[in-house]
């Protein structure tokens, strides 16, 4: 059976997360200086990485209790489909919205005595993130569009928890030939360390791309050797991936440092010099 969602967990990352993201957004807004600025902002993309993995695992443990076959996705799928570039913006409907019509129809379908997830709720933070995606373009309103988004993913992520915790109790209440044996996210609980090590690896890797771009004191052969400790990186990174069996680990700690590299590669065929 799968574990529950840990409510402490997950709601203190997003509240935390998410509010220390926003006040170094307002903070750069406000930055006098470009190398103040600079700071804020690889300490915010810290927040951000933390943030996507466990959105991540939360999303993928969520779906992970609805598996009885009648659901539209499974959990890895649920979650790697997310990076695939444009078509996640059709996906994100899937992923969300999506699971509240599966959610709600897995619960009529045993006559669970569990709380029902506002379709509405789950429809308007997809448009809301849709939305966003264009409203970040524009200087000064993106911040507290995005401070909007917060408030309400923060409701949306109580509902679900809540909701999604009362299933395993509930599913023990019903006859084995009636509810199905649920399937469990493909490595939910298998050796998931190798998969977190490859992501803040991929997350360092990505703050030295940031550096990188903004030409501080590095000279050519400076970048040379940044650039081959960078490829090093990447395939240390992905290696630790591909022993990690959890889903969703794995994609992530695959295709991050596959971005990282080709973003290399890109630079150093445009550049007059090596990396």
């Amino acid at each position: 059976m799968t574990s529950k969602l840990s409510k402490p967990f997950f709601l203190t990352s997003y509240i935390a997360g998410g509010g220390i993201t926003h006040l170094l957004s307002f903070l750069m807004l406000i930055a006098s200086k470009k190398d103040v600025a600079f700071v804020l902002l690889l300490i915010s993309f810290v927040f951000l990485v933390y943030l996507t993995v466990v959105s991540c695992i939360l999303w993928s443990k969520s779906w992970s209790f609805i598996q009885d076959g009648h659901a539209r996705t499974t959990p890895g799928r649920a979650i790697g489909f997310m990076f695939i570039p444009f078509f996640s913006f059709y996906w994100l409907f899937q992923l969300i919205y999506g699971f509240a019509k599966d959610f709600n129809a897995y619960v009529d379908r045993y006559n669970a005595p569990t709380k029902k997830l506002s379709e509405p709720l789950f429809l308007t933070i997809c448009i809301m993130l849709l939305v966003g995606v264009f409203m970040n373009l524009v200087p000064g309103i993106g911040i507290f569009y995005s401070f909007a988004v917060y408030i309400v993913m923060i409701f949306l992520v109580v509902q679900l928890i809540d909701a999604v915790n009362q299933l395993p109790d509930q599913a023990e209440q019903f006859s084995s030939d009636v509810l199905l044996p649920q399937e469990k996210a493909p490595g939910c609980s298998d050796n998931k360390f190798a998969g977190v090590i490859a992501i803040l690896l991929s997350a360092i890797a990505l703050l030295h791309e940031m550096v990188f771009f903004t030409d501080i004191f590095l000279s050519p052969f400076g970048r040379m050797i940044l650039g081959v400790l960078a490829l090093l990186n990447g395939g240390v990174v992905i290696f630790l991936a591909t022993r990690c069996r959890h889903a969703v680990l794995k994609v992530l700690g695959i295709c991050v440092p596959v971005l990282v590299i080709l973003v290399h590669l890109l630079r150093w065929m445009t550049r007059p010099f090596p990396f």
